[in-house]
């Protein structure tokens, strides 16, 4: 008896299947991301969002441009990092500090402690630490803010992006067939 029980419920899988995908393409798809307002409105945020996000990462990288000129570089090495168990309201949070030691020509050796999300740091690596000669714990750390604002530039452009494949005409060839 399996042997015809097993094909009829393939065919019903089947059939079920199709039907369930016509379903929800015409009635879900169609009807609420397909709506011209909707799809309108999608593509204004995704274009706005990725507006903000790529122009804050631009700006970011304009201003580590202006460091570079205004700050000194010197490379520093880390002396210590230190991993604290913090305790926030329902969450156990652990946050990483690093001690990073470095030269300058008019004070020597001065010491500076950021806190870093990488976890690949470790005592006795090297670090670009740009400094201002007048206030030398105002440091900044260019490979940090690098993967920031080209992380941040990378999601503006996706974004972008998605909302110029949304917005641009589709030719006959590419039209969804339903049948």
């Amino acid at each position: 008896m399996w042997f015809v029980a097993l094909p009829i419920q393939i065919l019903i899988n089947h059939l079920f299947r199709f039907a369930f995908r016509r379903f929800y393409i015409t009635f879900v798809v169609k009807s609420i991301f397909m709506d011209p307002l909707h799809k309108k409105l999608i593509c204004f945020l995704l274009i706005l969002g990725g507006i903000a996000l790529s122009g804050g990462a631009l700006y970011g990288f304009w201003s580590l441009y202006h460091a570079y000129s205004t700050h000194e570089r010197v490379v520093g090495v880390i002396q210590k990092t230190s991993t604290e168990r913090v305790h926030r309201h329902r969450k156990v949070r652990f946050e990483h500090e690093m001690l990073i030691k470095y030269s300058t020509d008019k004070y020597g050796d001065c010491y500076v402690s950021k806190k870093y999300y990488w976890p690949f740091r470790q005592v006795g690596d090297e670090v670009t630490v740009l400094c201002r000669p007048q206030y030398t714990n105002d440091v900044r750390l260019p490979g940090d803010e690098c993967w920031i604002w080209g992380i941040m530039l990378a999601c503006g452009l996706v974004c972008a992006g998605g909302a110029w494949v949304m917005l641009r005409p589709q030719k006959s060839g590419e039209e969804q067939n339903c049948n």
